[in-house]
């Protein structure tokens, strides 16, 4: 058998200063060094597995016949003054991970595969709770034909082919790690290598066929990650929370059915908390109290303070860590950090700037809708209230018992939540500004705009519809053309909230905007409605 290897190669942060440091407990290791390498390993005893007692017990087999036995080695080297380390077996589990240089393998991977010779994709989307997705192609294909969202879409691992007579083989996949499909026989080959992917990772030629890469990277390096959780207990514990807000980290069926959020872990009982509808962080800290703020830490954030949500019948829902709670955004060492239900991202500025001002063109400080009556609680009943104070709007939220006849197509899809004949405007409106929420809302503005405009008979059933509701005829007009039409989203928020909202919800306006709507012909806006509570009030609720 080939004594040949395909090795798995993690590059070490600079600071790692001996091979020792690499693992978790080196001290447990066994260890050999030839030429500068050394090899750290441990024996492998064999071992029944815990299924061999239920056989030997139901069968006429010994379970002496069924053995388990795992390797642990690894090889450290270091090649033109930076470590690497090559796990083998099970050999990962002895490597300290906040040891390794993040995205080294997927850097490596991106310069070296032709753009239409993509194999496989792992990609996380930073919205409704961080999906994170693998696809995989029969045959070699595009980003284009993965249908990868380059707004939204983060590349964590690739896998292609290279051109014909690569120095690292046919293949190479790349995440953290860098894995090729070069066979590798001996120690000096192996160090070759290391010095060709170093080489390769320093370059930045996947600029010109991947360019949207760096527009968003989710952080996974411990070091980082520790010092920005650092940054966010001193903004808590100094007052300076401008910038922090709070939302549910996923999607919520009717969230705003709810009483509201309720926080715990301040060692009271939760039955008799308040439940805010609209939490701010300063109802937070109110909840938390001095001495537990003065307590306050990253375990804490994750383990002893929780948020969850309480119906009217006071019972209660889900049980979220806080930290999944926050949303925050950070400038440090000149680089844009966002925490965003529960995971930390590195903005490129550029596209940073690019997704604030595309938003910032589309927002309308004055929607020309009514402010929200404070004794309202549901989403339906403010949009019938729009419609009963204005004759010029009509109401189509399927949610409302007036209007559920109001929808198109067999599965009773909704036009819009109002439909502002005088201003030919589909509003849609959601409560509160948390992502999954506001991405729910842009999903469904984009599939009734685009249903209009592709579907005769949707834009014949909106009119059907005005017509029963007693509209002047022509409002709308067939063939149906969107470049006469707009559409509107609004968020129903408390007067105490900041009237902003997550960066990522900013990156999802603007891909359903531009790329969806607006390139088909409608004039797009975002704005908010406030609820007509006065500050003080609201304030003194707290």
């Amino acid at each position: 058998m080939p004594s040949g290897i395909k090795p798995t190669v993690y590059l070490l942060k600079s600071e790692v200063g001996s091979p020792a440091d690499v693992f978790k407990d080196s001290s447990r290791l066994r260890s050999k060094e030839s030429h500068g390498v050394s090899l750290f390993y441990k024996n492998s005893p064999t071992h029944p597995p815990k299924w061999a007692p239920f056989l030997s017990d139901n069968f006429e087999v010994d379970q002496g016949n069924f053995k388990n036995a795992s390797a642990y080695a690894a090889i450290v080297m270091k090649v033109d003054n930076r470590f690497f380390v090559i796990p083998l077996g099970m050999g990962v589990h002895l490597v300290d991970m906040t040891k390794i240089e993040y995205n080294f393998g997927l850097k490596i991977a991106i310069n070296c595969i032709p753009k239409d010779e993509i194999r496989q994709m792992d990609l996380t989307t930073p919205e409704a709770n961080s999906q994170k997705t693998k696809k995989q192609a029969v045959r070699s294909s595009t980003t284009e034909e993965f249908g990868v969202n380059k707004q939204k879409d983060i590349l964590r691992g690739v896998v292609g082919k290279l051109p014909e007579n690569h120095v690292f083989g046919e293949r190479i996949e790349g995440k953290d790690s860098v894995r090729t499909s070069k066979t590798i026989s001996s120690v000096e080959d192996l160090q070759n290598l290391c010095s060709r992917l170093l080489l390769e990772s320093n370059k930045d030629s996947y600029k010109t066929d991947f360019p949207w890469i760096d527009n968003m990277a989710i952080i996974n390096d411990p070091t980082v990650l520790e010092n920005l959780y650092s940054d966010l207990v001193a903004a808590i514990k100094n007052n300076t929370t401008d910038n922090i807000s709070l939302s549910a980290p996923e999607f919520v069926d009717n969230l705003y059915d709810y009483e509201g959020f309720v926080f715990t872990g301040n060692g009271k009982r939760r039955s008799g908390k308040d439940a805010y509808p609209f939490p701010t962080i300063e109802n937070v800290i109110g909840e938390i109290g001095t001495e537990g703020i003065n307590d306050l830490g990253r375990d804490a954030l994750f383990k002893t303070h929780k948020v969850c949500l309480r119906d009217a019948d006071g019972n209660y829902h889900f049980n979220w860590p806080l930290y999944r709670c926050l949303n925050w955004e950070i400038e440090k060492d000149g680089s844009k950090f966002i925490l965003s239900e529960g995971h930390w991202y590195r903005i490129e500025s550029n596209f940073y700037n690019q997704v604030t001002q595309y938003f910032n063109s589309h927002f309308q400080s004055n929607l020309g809708l009514p402010l929200v009556p404070a004794d309202i609680k549901r989403e339906s009943d403010y949009n019938a209230h729009a419609c009963e104070t204005n004759p010029d709007n009509f109401l189509f939220d399927l949610g409302h018992p007036s209007a559920r006849t109001k929808f198109f197509g067999q599965d009773k899809n909704e036009f819009c939540d109002i439909f502002d004949s005088s201003g030919k405007r589909f509003v849609h409106v959601k409560p509160g500004k948390n992502s999954p929420d506001i991405s729910h809302l842009l999903r469904q503005g984009v599939f009734s705009g685009r249903s209009l405009k592709l579907t005769p008979e949707t834009a014949s059933t909106l009119v059907q519809h005005l017509n029963d509701y007693g509209c002047a005829p022509g409002i709308i007009s067939l063939p149906f053309s969107p470049n006469e039409y707009k559409v509107v989203f609004a968020l129903i928020l408390e007067s105490n909230q900041r009237l902003d909202i997550p960066f990522f919800s900013k990156a999802s306006f603007m891909d359903a905007s531009q790329f969806s709507l607006e390139i088909i012909g409608y004039e797009v806006q975002f704005g908010y409605l406030i609820k007509d509570i006065p500050i003080l009030a609201a304030e003194e609720e707290v």
